[in-house]
């Protein structure tokens, strides 16, 4: 192939990501009527217990995509030949106080990935579970969760080292309430329409 066949990908590959990281970013919606684009949306379901799990109280919730989520969306969305292809490796779900860091960490697990499936059998979005104890040896009175998110670790075609991005993130209107020790289940299903 030519050098000019080349470049014409090339710059092909550059609008079509850029394309779908601002469809996927935004929640763009065409107004065209031919096509409503790309939403992605996070559906939570997040239950406080005793670890026993007594007096469980359930919080439901929406959130959209993180602005950084696009990427990882675009990145998984390009041909595996592209250089820029990324596989999502693993997945976290992360339960915070106010503030940022590893100290306002209320605890963090691993969630599992696995696709849904729509009618037709085709994919049609991601569910995330997790579940974690407060922990007791750091916090011992009752905090406040402020903030849950979800993180993705991607493995890029290009080379080993892994890259780990923030997914979709939510800062709660209103905080719940968690006590030392007590476990923190999450329920999340991301959707695309």
């Amino acid at each position: 192939m030519g050098r000019g066949v080349w470049l014409t990908l090339s710059a092909l590959s550059v609008l079509i990501l850029s394309t779908a990281a601002f469809w996927f970013g935004s929640g763009y919606r065409a107004s065209n009527g031919l096509s409503d684009g790309i939403n992605v949306h996070g559906a939570w379901e997040v239950t406080v217990s005793d670890r026993d799990g007594s007096n469980s109280v359930v919080y439901n919730f929406e959130n959209e995509i993180y602005a950084q989520g696009a990427k990882t969306l675009a990145h998984v969305l390009m041909p595996y030949q592209d250089s820029t292809w990324e596989k999502i490796a693993q997945w976290t779900v992360t339960f915070m106080r106010a503030g940022s860091g590893n100290a306002n960490r209320l605890c963090s697990s691993p969630a599992k990935a696995s696709l849904l499936k729509g009618r037709s059998g085709t994919a049609v979005g991601i569910s995330l579970k997790a579940s974690c104890s407060v922990d007791g040896d750091r916090f011992t009175k009752v905090e406040e969760l402020m903030r849950v998110y979800t993180y993705s670790i991607n493995i890029p075609n290009a080379g080993p080292d892994s890259v780990g991005r923030e997914f979709t993130s939510k800062f709660l209107d209103s905080p719940i309430s968690v006590s030392p020790d007590q476990v923190i289940e999450a329920s999340v299903d991301i959707t695309f329409d």
